[in-house]
């Protein structure tokens, strides 16, 4: 990959000096993953950071009799994987595509250089560190006080966050049944829950997914 290439899918690409950069692009690399297909399995050894260009990954855990739990998603802009890289751990989660999806993949070695090398970068992993935590517990919260069509609302809401997933598309194609898993709730609750928010004028319904038209009247619904 060229550096003009990584930075025009990566935010954090404008952190770097231009020997950064030309050293960061050359250890990525592109690869498509069909609807369904696994980017990684739970105590998979991967080496690598990855970075969503288009579509949607879940991140979840898979029991044994097929629950899954912990369940996240991953969109436009959005880069994961770090935690295993710096702490020289197996993934302790499932990546698997719920759309098609482009992702970029990082060479470990590329991302330890970095890591090791550049103040742009270590600014914005701890930028990245700092979201994911206050997402995590804003979902806590939510899951102990909120109802369903609020948790939709917010769960979508924070789809958006600009550090997070810079790059999320307005029309988000997501089936309802795994749109229902990222916010916790049934696929049945879901349906109803996205005609409540429709009627309110804050997404429309497409046959394939959504189309957001109001992010802070999501943001700040039901408070």
């Amino acid at each position: 990959m060229t550096p003009d290439e990584l930075a025009a899918i990566a935010v954090w690409a404008g952190e770097l000096t231009q020997d950064e950069l030309a050293h960061a692009a050359s250890g990525v690399r592109m690869k498509t993953f069909e609807r369904g297909q696994h980017v990684a399995h739970f105590s998979d050894r991967v080496d690598a950071w990855h970075g969503v260009i288009s579509g949607v990954l879940r991140i979840g855990h898979v029991s044994d009799t097929g629950q899954v739990a912990g369940v996240s998603a991953i969109l436009g802009g959005g880069w994961f994987g770090e935690g295993s890289i710096i702490k020289d751990e197996a993934r302790r989660y499932d990546v698997a595509a719920v759309t098609d999806a482009e992702v970029a993949i990082m060479r470990g070695d590329t991302f330890r250089w970095l890591f090791a090398n550049s103040v742009g970068f270590n600014r914005f992993l701890v930028q990245l560190l700092n979201e994911r935590l206050g997402q995590f517990i804003a979902i806590v919260s939510r899951d102990r006080t909120s109802s369903a069509v609020v948790r939709l609302a917010h769960t979508i809401a924070a789809m958006y966050n600009p550090v997070l997933f810079p790059r999320t598309p307005r029309v988000i194609e997501m089936p309802q049944e795994d749109l229902g898993l990222f916010a916790g709730i049934s696929r049945q609750i879901t349906n109803k829950s996205l005609h409540a928010l429709a009627d309110d004028g804050l997404i429309q319904l497409m046959p394939t997914g959504l189309k957001v038209l109001d992010i802070e009247g999501l943001k700040d619904y039901g408070g």
